[in-house]
């Protein structure tokens, strides 16, 4: 009876989460982690990953030892279109609860933009987990000078069963403007998403993302381990149309992940991902 109750309210609180808003527009255009570019970005149900970071706050919880990492990516091949991270992630409190900090930055001389965020997570009971993630961002651009905004992302990730996870996730939850007198919104997006453990070998992950004016976007991906220290990946996107593919390999406490995107007019974008583990794996008490 409580697993039950525990499904409802994932239910209910992911309805709410992707309810569209005609005052939401835009998108999220920065994917970070090899992984996650390579199923095709979806990631929202995504648990106990350092990766989650970046997407569904709610995926770090679950997380074992403390873990640091940085990613790169080149979109595009340009030189000018770098987008780069580092991150850290400690669990704390017999495990229970989860902080991660992080800082990203994207663009070249011209144009650049800069963001700081403070994670936080908990396990609500032992299927649901619930996340908030505060961010502080920077947009330069020369000549015209420079905005900061603040907004906050938020997500739930809940454990239907052994092999089923959803997520989802509200990125700029607050609505954040840059310049309230242009109405330059920080973008908004809407997800839902689903991973599949099909065995020890293989999962399945799926996302949707609604943006108010824009058409819904369906991702999706594959990942497949023939050994335990290599996994294979591949993945696709709607709204843009990308297809992705992407190689992990562990190497002790290193997580290396590399991964290539097509997109269907601008051409490739290759990314790379390291992450380290630190501490103990000992399970909560």
């Amino acid at each position: 009876m409580r697993g039950l109750k525990v499904v409802l309210v994932c239910l209910l609180l992911g309805a709410w989460m992707v309810m569209p808003s005609e005052l939401w527009a835009g998108g999220e255009t920065q994917a970070i982690g090899a992984r996650r570019v390579g199923l095709g970005f979806a990631y929202t149900a995504i648990k106990g990953d350092f990766w989650s970071m970046f997407m569904n706050p709610a995926g770090i919880a679950g997380m074992k030892q403390m873990e640091a990492g940085g990613f790169i990516e080149r979109r595009f091949l340009l030189q000018q279109l770098n987008l780069g991270a580092v991150g850290f992630v400690m669990p704390f409190k017999e495990r229970k609860h989860f902080a991660g900090l992080d800082v990203s930055g994207f663009g070249f001389g011209g144009y650049s933009e800069s963001r700081l965020g403070l994670t936080y997570a908990t396990t609500l009971f032992e299927r649901l987990s619930v996340g908030v993630k505060a961010n502080y961002q920077r947009v330069s651009i020369e000549n015209y000078g420079a905005k900061s905004v603040f907004f906050v992302n938020a997500g739930i990730n809940c454990i239907l069963s052994k092999h089923l996870t959803i997520g989802f996730r509200i990125f700029n939850a607050n609505r954040a403007e840059l310049q309230r007198d242009v109405d330059e919104k920080v973008p908004t997006t809407l997800d839902a998403g689903l991973a599949y453990q099909v065995s020890d070998k293989v999962i399945i992950v799926a996302d949707i993302e609604k943006q108010v004016n824009f058409p819904l976007s369906f991702r999706g991906g594959v990942e497949y381990a023939p050994a335990k220290f290599l996994k294979a990946r591949i993945g696709a996107s709607t709204q843009p149309t990308t297809v992705s593919a992407g190689l992990g390999l562990v190497v002790k406490s290193m997580n290396i992940d590399f991964s290539n995107t097509l997109h269907q007019y601008l051409g490739y974008t290759p990314s790379l991902s390291l992450s380290w583990k630190f501490g103990t794996a000992e399970e909560p008490k």
